[in-house]
Parts: C-alpha cells; sequence; structure tokens
C-alpha cells in the first residue's frame, strides 16, 4: 500500500508535535532536586562549611584565574582541576560529614554535612 506525500508529511508533522508532547510532560514530571552553590573565590571555599539534606545537590564554580579541585577526603568525589568559570557538581545521597580540600591547594578545606 502506497501513501502520498501529502500524507507523508502529516505523519512527520504528527510525530514531531507528539515527540515535543513527551518531551514537555517529561520535563513537567521531573522531580527538581535542590542544590546549593559553593564558590572558589580568593583560595577559599565560600562557604567553607554547609549542611544539606540527602539527594541534595552540591555545585561548586571556580571563580578564580587559579585552577582548584572539590576533592573528597575519603575519595568520594573529585571535581578535577577546574579553570575560572568551571563547575561540577555532586549529589549527596548518605548521611555524615564529608571533609573536602583542594588538590593543589591543600589549605583550602571545606566540608559538607549531610543530614537523613
Amino acid at each position: 500500500m502506497a501513501i502520498t506525500r501529502k500524507e507523508f508529511l502529516k505523519m512527520g508533522t504528527l510525530g514531531l508535535v507528539g515527540g515535543a508532547g513527551l518531551a514537555l510532560s517529561s520535563a513537567v514530571w521531573a522531580k527538581k532536586r535542590p542544590t546549593r552553590t559553593v564558590l572558589i573565590q580568593g583560595f577559599k571555599f565560600k562557604p567553607a562549611h554547609i549542611t544539606i539534606k540527602r539527594g541534595t545537590r552540591v555545585r561548586w564554580i571556580n571563580k578564580d584565574r587559579a585552577h582548584h579541585t572539590a576533592t573528597a577526603n575519603k575519595g568520594a568525589f573529585n571535581s578535577g582541576l577546574l579553570s575560572k568559570g568551571e563547575r561540577y557538581s555532586h549529589t549527596f545521597k548518605s548521611a555524615g560529614k564529608k571533609p573536602y580540600h583542594c588538590m593543589p591547594h591543600p589549605f583550602m578545606r571545606g566540608s559538607v554535612t549531610v543530614k537523613r
């Protein structure tokens, strides 16, 4: 069974509209994750110590010209070297105190305390 050009184009349009509707409905139902931001500025983490709920995402943003990392003392996360303007995020899933530091500048320290 052959279809006409008009029918073919109509099917393509319906597919695009249906796909866009699916994408929009997924975005509407997606659960928004709480996020806290830590700036890396002036060779310090700002704020250096934060307390969050389990499931919260922490985002580190490097505002310095120097390269920095956000590296967990026990290896749970590691941003790698971040250039100025780069960011790194980690979602904390387990409770406890998570100390971290900057690999090239070990005097830079911070912690994330995760509550249940």
